[in-house]
């Protein structure tokens, strides 16, 4: 049996970790704008001396107000408007989400401001998106010192210069050519509503000042963009805020160039099998920005752009990821296994979409029984955004008949071609999810992907154990140094550097010198097995073209036993002639302080947590040190900025680390990973001679197979 050396010196991880940060404080500098360019806090106005302080039966729904849209508004007609009306006003939940929106309407006109608390809440053009709403809210009741508020915003960024509607403080400013952004965009969708649904409250001089703005400082911005449009999410984003100014301002050139970039960011970037490349979060950021297109697309019959794309199959990918987790209270969290930067507009890696949007355009488009099921899991209401395309779908009645992944027949385990591999063991609520980033990356290229090629995200029973970093800000070093690094991965390293990667690990808001452990260059890997046996599931996966140095292997083979319900994770790594330090590496959730992970003997840990744990074993076939180090874990949000409080600090997560005492050419690490509860713990685990026993199941290695023998039912796996 392979000896483990535990402890016997300085916590490498450790040492790593506080190296990174002292070492930063003396190169790097952190520049949360570019320079030259002003940030744009958000700008309150004084209330007026005269207002009563509202609450929320001050809002009342006003029917006679359908006559001043005959015809209805750019994102309703008149049948769409008045099922508004009708649910607002006759149905409970109506009723209550009404009570809820305007008490929030209730608060900002009580303090004469925007609600801060969110996403970049210090940013002007990020809380004045809350105008779309506040639109809606006014068109329904015709509330004067609603209206007032508006008016006042309006007004106020209409004559804002270029340098705001641009973000010049993250994006820059080419006076001569300006290009706009997703900030610049969402101004466009945000003015389009705004200007649709409270036109009235603004004189001809006025529409005629802010149509000039829309145009010069908006859209002209927007089309710019696509003189050079690149692959991601942007593009959905830029595609509808030019698309709703396009159609507001009557500019068929606009709506012309939206049009066939939407079908190109359908089309080019959405995998064939509904997966994308870019992770979940940056999955929904793009499509849910695409609701008012498609709500104006709906109204006025605009050519179908969206049958032909794999979004048809996305609700398929998205349930995967979720670990169908209830509160005390019986809510479902929206908690997923999944990798990459993937935090953009509220989310990071533990905690998936929270926002019905995405799910209802599936439903509705597509008409999706699964997304239906997704909406009711998680429950939440729609909001008046969405409850315009519900009811825009005339020949509908409501969402389609909610349909179970199980229903659905969707398998245990499965492989996405933007790389996503999961193995489940059931659909049931608080079951064990194992998820592994094959490098695959689909269509997106490796936008907002990192260099963990391999790596492994688990929950189990409740709890979101072995963890990805998710994502502090964009402008924190630790974007860099510890979020984007191999080291931060449940993968393996070689000699301390990152797997190969794009980009030289560094941006124009944040300059770090990387380069002990920055490769830059493209990885590969290949996807060997992904197949459902009698006994076992197994996913194999090969990376050794994923680093600096010529392998022959550096292949992952995960086995899922089902029953008892364990894995069996086996990496083969081999250089094809010279010798290195190979390091594994788990990391463990510790976000809240509640997970704890005890040495229980040689090579043996047990990490628990309030409702689950690990039992962990790991082996090799060489002599290797173990250490327990610290690492990071951010929140469920992404920080706009530096040290805010969604970002991680030291020892959120726990770092559990193997290598290599001396440098060698080839190693296998055989690990043992059993979920545990109460009432389900795991039975003794030994190794010898190339077999594991767990219990009296023996997994047997030789000659590059793994047979296991379950009480005389013999399964038999090739790994290399």
């Amino acid at each position: 049996m392979t000896k483990l050396s535990v402890g016997k010196c300085e916590s490498f991880s450790r040492f790593y970790i506080l190296y990174i940060l002292f070492f930063t404080l003396l190169t790097f500098s952190v520049n949360a704008q570019i320079p030259g360019f002003s940030k744009f806090k958000n700008q309150p106005f004084e209330r007026p001396s005269h207002l009563p302080q509202f609450t929320a039966s001050d809002f009342i729904i006003n029917v006679d107000r359908m006559s001043l849209y005959p015809d209805g508004f750019m994102f309703g007609d008149n049948q769409t408007l008045k099922e508004l009306f009708d649910f607002l006003l006759k149905e409970p939940n109506g009723q209550k989400f009404w009570i809820e929106e305007a008490t929030k309407v209730a608060t900002i006109l009580n303090k004469w401001d925007f609600d801060t608390s969110g996403f970049g809440g210090d940013r002007y053009f990020w809380s004045a998106r809350q105008l779309k709403d506040l639109s809606l809210v006014y068109l329904l009741t015709g509330h004067a010192a609603l209206g007032q508020f508006i008016h006042s915003h309006v007004m106020k960024i209409t004559g804002m210069p270029y340098e705001f509607w641009l973000n010049a403080e993250l994006r820059g400013y080419d006076h001569d050519h300006p290009v706009g952004g997703l900030e610049t965009s969402m101004l466009c969708n945000t003015f389009s509503v705004v200007l649709s649904a409270a036109g009235g409250l603004f004189s001809s001089e006025e529409k005629e000042q802010i149509d000039d703005a829309l145009y010069n400082k908006g859209l002209i911005p927007c089309l710019n963009w696509f003189e050079k449009p690149y692959k991601s999410n942007w593009m959905a984003v830029m595609c509808n805020g030019t698309f709703v100014a396009s159609k507001y301002l009557n500019n068929k050139e606009g709506t012309s160039v939206a049009v066939k970039y939407l079908k190109k960011y359908l089309n080019d970037l959405i995998d064939s099998d509904g997966s994308y490349g870019e992770g979940t979060s940056y999955f929904d950021f793009p499509i849910r920005s695409l609701l008012p297109t498609i709500i104006v697309m709906e109204n006025e019959k605009e050519p179908d752009v969206f049958s032909v794309s794999g979004l048809r199959y996305s609700s398929k990918w998205l349930a995967y990821h979720y670990l169908f987790s209830p509160d005390k209270d019986g809510q479902t969290l929206p908690n997923v296994v999944d990798f990459g930067d993937n935090g953009s507009m509220g989310n990071s890696s533990f905690s998936g979409p929270t926002k019905n949007t995405t799910n209802l355009i599936l439903a509705m488009m597509y008409n999706d029984g699964l997304a239906s099921w997704l909406i009711n899991k998680f429950g939440g209401s729609l909001n008046l955004l969405d409850r315009l395309l519900l009811y825009s779908y005339h020949n509908k009645r409501g969402l389609p008949k909610p349909k179970s992944p199980e229903k659905e027949k969707l398998p245990l385990i499965k492989a996405f071609d933007s790389g996503n591999c999961f193995i489940r063991s059931s659909w049931d609520d608080n079951s064990i999810v194992m998820a592994m980033w094959s490098g695959g990356h689909g269509k997106t290229g490796l936008t907002h992907r990192r260099p963990e090629v391999s790596s492994i995200c688990m929950g189990a029973y409740g709890e979101y154990l072995i963890v990805s970093p998710a994502s502090a800000s964009y402008r924190s070093p630790l974007h860099y140094l510890w979020d984007a690094t191999t080291h931060a991965a449940n993968t393996i390293t070689i000699d301390d550097k990152n797997q190969l990667f794009p980009g030289k690990g560094s941006s124009i808001w944040v300059k770090t010198d990387n380069s002990d452990f920055w490769e830059q260059g493209l990885p590969k890997s290949e996807l060997v097995e992904c197949k459902e046996g009698r006994i076992a599931d197994i996913l194999v996966n090969e990376a050794a073209q994923a680093y600096h140095v010529p392998m022959k292997y550096v292949r992952r083979s995960i086995i899922y036993v089902r029953d008892p319900g364990y894995f069996v994770i086996v990496d083969k790594i081999e250089a094809r002639s010279s010798s290195h330090k190979y390091s594994w590496r788990l990391h463990l959730n510790n976000r809240d302080e509640q997970g704890s992970l005890k040495e229980i003997g040689d090579g043996h840990w047990q990490f628990t947590r309030p409702l689950a744990g690990l039992d962990i074993s790991l082996f090799a076939d060489t002599e290797i040190e173990t250490e327990i180090g610290e690492g990071y874990l951010h929140g469920p949000i992404r920080d706009y900025s530096p040290e805010e409080k969604n970002e991680g600090k030291l020892g959120s997560s726990i770092e559990l680390e193997a290598y290599n005492l001396q440098n060698s050419q080839s190693l296998t690490y055989y690990a043992v990973i059993f979920p545990t509860k109460d009432g389900i713990s795991a039975p003794e685990i030994e190794y010898e001679n190339n077999c594991i026993t767990v219990n009296r199941e023996v997994l047997s290695f030789k000659e590059g197979e793994c047979t296991i023998n379950q009480k005389g039912r013999i399964e038999t796996f090739k790994l290399w």
